[in-house]
């Protein structure tokens, strides 16, 4: 049956290869949108689900900027003090991009209830979560975006060691 699993969504677990690999692209091609969950390998990009930018992409590097150590907004031009200002109070920034990203990140429930099953699981067992963020093709700007701020339920994955980050390619 054609399209059957449209408008659904699949976490699949083992997703890079073998037969979670073979279900994830047999739901995808019926309709479903797709995320791989995948501890051991890189081919699941192929058939990961859209990823939407926080902020608009002329935003983020002006948002790098004022995250560098010592940047001071009054002595920033008006074009970056124009961009910044509606990002509220700039020593939250850090707490502000980082909700930004795990709100893009988390695009469906069902990939947040995912993630935090995963993530529950791997705090019970007092190890962080192997997390590898994949990027290719025109998506390699994301790379560089300051993923170790990611923030969800009210903390920093990264900083507080519940995830252990990797990114592919690395940032330069």
């Amino acid at each position: 049956m054609e399209g059957q699993f449209k408008g659904r969504v699949a976490i699949v677990t083992g997703g890079s290869s073998g037969i979670g690999r073979a279900g994830a692209i047999a739901f995808a091609r019926e309709g479903g949108q797709t995320y791989l969950v995948d501890l051991t390998g890189p081919r699941g990009q192929d058939y990961a689900g859209e990823f939407t930018l926080p902020y608009t992409p002329a935003t983020w590097p002006t948002i790098l900027r004022a995250l560098e150590p010592g940047f001071d907004l009054a002595q920033a031009d008006d074009e970056t003090q124009a961009t910044l200002s509606p990002l509220g109070d700039l020593a939250g920034l850090p707490q502000t991009a980082g909700q930004a990203l795990a709100q893009a990140l988390f695009a469906s429930p069902d990939i947040l209830t995912g993630f935090s099953v995963a993530l529950d699981r791997f705090e019970g067992a007092r190890v962080p979560l192997p997390v590898t963020l994949r990027f290719g093709g025109d998506c390699d700007p994301l790379a560089g975006l300051p993923w170790e701020l990611l923030h969800h339920q009210g903390r920093f994955l990264v900083a507080d060691s519940s995830i252990s980050l990797s990114r592919c390619p690395a940032a330069s």
